[in-house]
């Protein structure tokens, strides 16, 4: 042990005269190291940490589907009446729960804050274990059909808006026109699992009866929102087959009759499926986790085989230190000892610091993958990473011990002593250069490929035309007075007359933002067609306001508020199918409503393709609004206020943001995923050509004497280049075959996961990444032989 220490301390001295290996070794690790211990985590904690919650195992998520008369899944949310059946009569449970996430304002506080709240039931609090800073959880006194007003802080909305009161417990705070005493705090590390919107952190917690889902809505069976959510505890000697199939039977049979008078659900049907929730959380993740593993141990694999090759060279440089060493008695074990050593402390500092790496890593997704991520508030520096970390340690220290004794030879070091090294120096073989070199290859074109096919795709989504505009416009949705009565209509037609007043103001449309649409039904009268699609309430300035086109017919008209007949207006996409071979327009939809008018369809932020949607008349105390103001003008959400104050003090803005930070919103995932592949795409190439740089320069090197004899006896620079360029094209098409045997395995193995990306241009795009790597190889080969070729020939055959 002493003497190992012995080494480690010369080996620190050494390394010190070079720090520029060291920089080298300890930076490149650390970085590609950080990143696939970072992914790794990730991994572990997406699909196999336990969930932080008691009987983890039996948390079960129920979806439910609506299957239409086409036996497709025409929805995949609740509706309230199903989901009130499925509480009070499953048979299969041994606990359940539910929740309705929205929002509103806190009218009680000064600052009128716009918080996250979830109405659930009491149950929720025991299935996902929250503990409490303060006071109760909901009991038996908050159970449904209850009513009673009370209310439950998170740890962070007591902090930041209470100051952390100790005496909160009995306040009061209001919104939607109610009052609630604050009855408890919870504490600080209740890991909050929000189905209905992953990432959203609710601020406080309500009894499931003050939902603010309408009267109305609560009978309707045919309508499904998804902000209801639904979760139990599954007993283990029951399958999720069998839960899913007594589900499906108790509900659909209880929704067949009560829309058994509503003739457009005829042949349609409930179908209940339920699945563990540890494989929810996972179920859109797959691929990222898959490319983001690949894409990091593709670079460490490249960044290891760099460091392998500056660790070989190392070695030969240090043959006759080492040769003297041996000379004087030191054994075999000792000889590599003193190689090792360096390698312990470059490859330990670079773990340390990879560890670093990778906790910034994780504090990055913590910030910006929260909504993408479910389980992203678990990330940090565990035991996992620690061991993964380890695991990688040993492993390259028993990679660089393996590789000094394939070319350090105990007999070679004293015979090359003796004899002044003159003709046998040690090298590294042909064969483990041509691996070298051939490895690096492969996973660069591999990576570059896969990296740009996401790329590629990403990109085209952020820049895909909208269809419409979005400078200058801003979606304002305003407060209503009371959670279930609606605004006036004089009081929003009088909202509007003052916003258009508003000398910075070009335009006001009674409407939702552009990206906002939900799932409507309908039936075509004259074929008794039946239709569910996306829809939009507007008023007659809405496409005009946007900027999106009237391709025929006539538009919505505000005057029709007050009449029987209204129209509709349809997307193109709609039209061909309500109509593929004739005109759309004057199709009845029901007594009172027709298709008036057919509009160009727009381009969804961070959706593929158009969907078929259409347009109906809003009512007149929609609280939507679309403000355009004048160009280079603003219109604060201040000075809306003002405009408010004055029309009604009941008013207060619920939401006001421009139309570009929802389309900036929703590309998120793409500029996400552009920003990412096209990062690993320059760490790939950078890596790779220092990697192959090294490899040929060091194989250049080993050559001097033979290309100075080429040089010497007449060949041309040309000859020279062509030469070693033709040497590696070998390891270049070896790298190729590879990669077409693994793309070929991979699109047939996950044809459904890639499926997608199987285009016309994924040729071009392999093509394009071999020509990319294929210039950085025959860069490579020619820069290391360049002074060759221009010193003169005499230079290149002396000895030493």
């Amino acid at each position: 042990m002493k003497l190992f220490l012995f080494h480690l301390t010369l080996a620190l001295k050494n390394l010190k005269h070079n720090k520029s290996y060291g920089f080298a070794v300890i930076s490149t690790l650390a970085l590609t190291l950080g990143a696939l211990i970072c992914a790794l985590t990730l991994a572990f904690v997406m699909l196999y940490k336990p969930l932080p919650y008691p009987d983890q195992q039996q948390l079960t998520y129920v979806e439910h589907q609506l299957i239409n008369n086409e036996q497709k899944i025409d929805g995949r949310a609740f509706t309230y009446p199903n989901l009130m059946h499925l509480y009070k009569q499953h048979d299969i449970f041994s606990q359940v729960a539910m929740q309705y996430l929205d929002a509103d304002i806190l009218t009680s506080e000064p600052s009128k804050p716009f918080v996250e709240i979830s109405f659930v039931t009491p149950e929720w609090f025991d299935i996902f274990a929250a503990p409490m800073q303060l006071g109760r959880q909901f009991e038996q006194s908050e159970k449904v059909d209850s009513y009673n007003p009370v209310a439950i802080l998170s740890h962070q909305m007591w902090q930041d808006m209470f100051g952390a009161r100790e005496d909160i417990i009995g306040y009061s705070i209001s919104f939607g026109g109610k009052s609630f005493e604050v009855i408890g705090v919870l504490a600080p590390d209740f890991n909050e699992l929000n189905l209905a919107a992953p990432g959203v952190k609710s601020a406080m917690f309500i009894p499931w009866d003050f939902n603010s889902v309408s009267d109305s809505e609560r009978v309707r069976w045919g309508n499904d929102d998804g902000s209801l959510t639904f979760v139990g505890k599954l007993p283990k000697n029951i399958s999720h087959t069998q839960a899913s199939q007594r589900l499906s039977q108790l509900i659909n049979d209880n929704w067949r009759l009560n829309v058994a008078e509503h003739n457009f659900f005829d042949n349609w049907s409930i179908n209940i499926v339920t699945t563990p929730l540890s494989e929810l959380l996972i179920q859109d993740n797959e691929q990222l986790l898959f490319l983001l593993v690949l894409g990091t141990l593709g670079l460490a694999i490249i960044a290891i085989a760099n460091i392998a090759n500056l660790y070989l060279a190392r070695t030969v440089q240090q043959q006759h230190t080492l040769a003297i060493n041996a000379a004087v008695g030191a054994p075999t074990s000792g000889i590599i000892a003193m190689v090792v050593a360096e390698a312990v402390i470059l490859l330990t500092s670079a773990l340390m610091l990879s560890l670093l790496v990778a906790e910034l890593g994780f504090s990055l997704m913590r910030t910006y993958l929260d909504s993408y991520l479910p389980r992203a508030a678990e990330l940090s520096l565990n035991l996992f990473s620690v061991g993964a970390a380890l695991a990688i340690l040993f492993f390259l220290i028993g990679l660089f011990i393996a590789l000094n004794l394939r070319i350090t030879n105990y007999r070679q070091l004293i015979t090359n002593l003796r004899s002044s090294g003159k003709g046998t120096k040690v090298q590294v073989s042909k064969k483990m250069r041509n691996v070298l070199i051939t490895s690096q290859i492969s996973i660069a074109i591999f990576l570059v490929f896969a990296n740009s096919i996401l790329l590629t795709d990403a990109y085209k989504v952020m820049k895909k035309p909208l269809g419409y505009q979005t400078d200058n416009i801003h979606s304002l949705v305003m407060a209503l007075p009371s959670a279930n009565q609606g605004m006036s209509e004089d009081t929003m037609q009088n909202l509007i007359r003052e916003l258009s007043a508003h000398p910075s103001v070009d335009g006001v449309s009674q409407s939702q933002r552009p990206s906002a649409f939900f799932m409507l039904a309908f039936t075509e009268q004259q074929s008794g067609r039946k239709y569910s699609e996306r829809a939009k309430d507007i008023d007659e300035n809405y496409f005009s306001l946007i900027g999106q086109p009237l391709i025929s017919g006539e538009n919505i008209q505000n005057k029709h508020r007050n009449e029987e007949l209204r129209g509709i207006v349809v997307n193109d996409l709609l039209a061909h199918k309500m109509a593929p071979d004739g005109d759309v327009i004057g199709l009845r939809i029901n007594n009172s409503t027709f298709v008036s008018g057919v509009v160009k369809s727009i381009n969804v932020p961070g959706q593929k393709a158009p969907e078929p949607r259409f347009y109906f008349l809003s009512r007149a105390s929609r609280n939507a609004l679309l403000i355009k103001t004048k160009p280079n003008q603003t219109l604060s959400r201040d000075a809306i206020l003002t405009i408010v104050s004055d029309i009604s003090p009941q008013l207060n803005i619920f939401s006001y943001q421009p139309i570009q930070h929802y389309k900036d919103a929703r590309l998120f995932a793409s500029k996400t995923t552009t920003i990412t592949t096209l990062t690993l795409i320059v760490i790939t190439l950078l890596l790779c050509s220092i990697g192959l740089y090294g490899i040929l320069k060091y194989n250049s090197e080993m050559r001097r004497f033979e290309i100075g004899t080429r040089i010497a006896i007449g060949a041309k620079a040309s000859d020279i280049i062509k030469m070693v360029c033709g040497e590696n094209i070998k390891p270049l098409i070896l790298g190729v075959i590879i990669n077409l045997v693994i793309i070929s395995a991979g699109f047939y193995i996950y044809s459904v996961l890639l499926n997608e990306y199987i285009n016309q241009h994924l040729i071009w795009t392999f093509l394009i990444s071999l020509i990319i790597v294929s210039a950085i190889v025959l860069i490579a080969s020619y820069l290391p032989v360049k002074k060759y070729i221009n010193q003169p020939a005499i230079l290149s055959l002396r000895v030493g």
